[in-house]
């Protein structure tokens, strides 16, 4: 559970890096995400 974090980051990163070129929604998407998982 503690490294859960961590691999959906690097799930998340590799996301980015695909959909760079889709619309911009999606990267604030995923800060949205990473935020709450960091919490």
């Amino acid at each position: 559970l503690i490294h859960t974090p961590l691999i959906l980051t690097y799930i998340l990163k590799k996301i980015i890096i695909k959909k760079n070129e889709g619309p911009p929604f999606i990267n604030i998407n995923l800060k949205t995400l990473i935020s709450t998982i960091v919490r």
